[in-house]
């Protein structure tokens, strides 16, 4: 049995709860990153006040990162509502999970090296939410991965059962559901 990352409620619970946080954290994300293209884009004035040349190709790149990482988080909802609804309904949570994880894995990676990054600029504030948020995003991989092999194990303890010689059968002799095909 896979080991319980969240003692104060059911695993299932956890991983609905992990799937909720992503989507209302890549939702303020969105927000955050459409408003950062809009202002590079029709307000480049604060760029030349900051002392960064106004350079259409620093611009397009900027423009361009922002749209990749704003497609990144719009998949991390996408994966998270398939991942909901997989664990909601106690169903094989090989669809949700890998596209879940994969994307999750990018933005563990993102937010380590924005970690790194704020503290080689000495910017500690920024450094210490992009730790957080690494740290969280790598406990919800670890939850979902234990909640993943519970559920294997479940379906393992059921085909033994099933697939015993009287598993599914009732005391009365008819057959059971296990056993209809």
């Amino acid at each position: 049995m896979a080991p319980n990352l969240c003692p104060w409620m059911k695993l299932q619970t956890g991983v609905r709860a992990i799937t909720m946080t992503d989507i209302v954290g890549s939702i303020i994300f969105l927000i955050m990153i459409t408003s950062s293209v809009v202002d590079l884009a029709f307000n480049n004035n604060d760029v030349e006040q900051l002392g960064i040349p106004n350079d259409k190709r620093i611009l397009f790149g900027a423009i361009l990162a922002l749209l990749i990482l704003g497609f990144l988080f719009g998949t991390q909802i996408m994966a998270s509502i398939h991942l909901y609804k997989a664990a909601s309904k106690n169903d094989n949570l090989t669809r949700g999970f890998w596209p879940w994880l994969a994307v999750t894995s990018v933005i563990i990676l993102l937010f380590f090296f924005l970690f790194i990054e704020g503290l080689r600029l000495m910017m500690l504030g920024p450094a210490l939410l992009f730790l957080l948020i690494t740290i969280y995003k790598i406990y919800a991989v670890l939850v979902l991965i234990s909640f993943k092999r519970s559920m294997k194990a479940r379906e393992r303890a059921v085909a033994v059962v099933f697939n015993s010689p009287r598993g599914g059968q009732r005391k009365s002799g008819s057959v059971g559901r296990a056993q209809v095909v």
